[in-house]
């Protein structure tokens, strides 16, 4: 009798519940009644009998959507994969990208104080010396050029902590991706059973 009844059910499932829905309602309970009823009295035998009926009815509901998010995940499984390659070259990239930048820094930063050691003290003892109008604005401008070029370094340095601070992150986004590739593998492993 229950086999018969999860058949029903399985072909019913997934159309209108009408008159059939309400014959199967009745089907169940009275399979319930019957075959449990001697059952449900036996103390411990009894709860486990019950609690695996509910246990079944409850997988019964919930198959359809396991195999709709099992589906799912099948479908959006090689493109899962496609970013979880691309987020190891975008986490390369942004390693590589933060090493490169600091470099860059590092040399811009020995080139500025080499500029301000010996190239900005011969320009403001050439304009000291000379009172020309022209060798003070050469000095001045040179300075303008050092300042700016400080700001650009000290951008570069911003700019490649933003790349460093993008790793974890990036990490995190292929870890996401990892586990719910997992989790769909798992789920179709265990819908196949």
């Amino acid at each position: 009798m229950a086999d018969f009844s999860d058949t029903v059910l399985e072909k019913t499932m997934s159309k209108d519940t009408g008159e059939a829905g309400q014959l199967l309602r009745e089907l169940m309970t009275t399979v319930d009644e019957s075959n449990l009823s001697g059952v449900k009295k036996v103390p411990i035998i009894g709860k486990v009998a019950v609690k695996t009926e509910q246990l079944r009815r409850e997988y019964q509901k919930a198959s359809p959507q396991i195999d709709d998010i099992v589906a799912q995940l099948e479908r959006n499984q090689s493109q899962m994969m496609a970013d979880i390659a691309m987020y190891d070259k975008l986490y390369d990239r942004s390693v590589a990208q933060c090493k490169q930048l600091k470099i860059y820094v590092a040399a811009g930063q020995q080139a500025l104080a080499d500029f301000r050691a010996t190239q900005l003290p011969r320009l403001e003892q050439e304009a000291a010396a000379s009172q020309d109008p022209m060798a003070g604005q050469v000095l001045k401008d040179f300075k303008s050029k050092l300042d700016r070029f400080e700001k650009h370094l000290d951008d570069l340095d911003r700019v490649s902590m933003v790349a460093l601070q993008s790793c974890p992150q990036i990490k995190i986004m292929q870890n996401a991706d990892q586990t719910i590739l997992a989790a769909g593998r798992l789920l179709n492993r265990c819908a196949t059973v």
